[in-house]
């Protein structure tokens, strides 16, 4: 049972970082194959406008697929933005240390009515399955 305890926060962590990674990877597939597309677009609007003549006009089939192209890169972009806001927001500097999980940190011993007090408070409230806080 303890063995599965400790265990429990390194699975969480590994999941996690896999989750970030895979999610990098799909990120980077898609801004790969969005460069073909825009690399298609760009030689379909060269061939446009070397063959657009006054007599002529663009096929809607192609049009449509240009509006498509801009479409897309505008959706791409709000993605990345808000993968990017996210990941700045789950991928700190630091992570908590998967040894230190669980240790008992040193503590003060403290005396008087007031801490007594207040720790009572503080149990009160860890019992209590309606309290969703604590700060002290």
């Amino acid at each position: 049972m303890a063995a599965k305890c400790q265990t429990t926060p390194f699975r969480k962590i590994d999941k996690h970082l896999d989750n970030h990674r895979s999610l990098d990877q799909n990120m980077n597939e898609l801004k790969r194959k969005l460069n073909d597309l825009n690399g298609l677009k760009e030689d379909i609007e060269s061939r446009v406008s070397s063959e657009l003549q006054p007599t002529k006009k663009l096929k809607k089939e192609v049009q449509i697929w240009l509006e498509n192209v801009e479409r897309i890169n505008g959706e791409i972009q709000s993605l990345d933005g808000r993968i990017g806001e996210s990941s700045a927001h789950t991928r700190g500097l630091v992570v908590d240390n998967p040894r230190r999980i669980g240790q008992v940190l040193s503590t003060s011993t403290l005396s008087g009515e007031v801490p007594k007090l207040c720790m009572e408070e503080i149990w009160h409230c860890l019992m209590n399955d309606e309290v969703r806080k604590i700060g002290v």
